[in-house]
């Protein structure tokens, strides 16, 4: 948008208290399944922690991963999931996932005659 422009063009700065007004713009880009690019120099970790804090945990969880730390990977995040999600129990099939109309569905398409 032309207010973001102007935000990123002004004095050849980002400026984190403009930054921070388009918070909810932001979240709306998101809600409408838009990507969010943020450039410049300097890190955006700060800024984008506030997002996270003061937005995005209006919808509901928010999760914060350290791209940069290497003991972060898919099965340390999909435990962290169970952990917090599931009470430390590990899903065996689709019950942990789909309500009992679903499954019921979905056992029958597995059925061979």
């Amino acid at each position: 948008s032309d207010e973001w422009r102007k935000v990123m063009m002004q004095n050849g700065k980002d400026d984190p208290q403009q930054e921070q007004a388009l918070f909810s713009q932001w979240r709306f880009l998101l809600s409408t399944n838009h990507s969010l690019l943020l450039y410049g120099s300097g890190s955006k970790r700060s800024l984008l922690t506030q997002f996270a804090h003061e937005e995005l945990s209006k919808e509901g969880f928010t999760l914060l991963i350290d791209g940069f730390d290497e003991s972060a990977g898919v099965d340390e995040l999909l435990d962290l999931i169970v952990q917090l999600f599931l009470n430390d129990e590990e899903p065996r099939d689709l019950s942990a996932v789909l309500p009992e109309e679903e499954r019921a569905d979905t056992n029958k398409e597995q059925t061979i005659p």
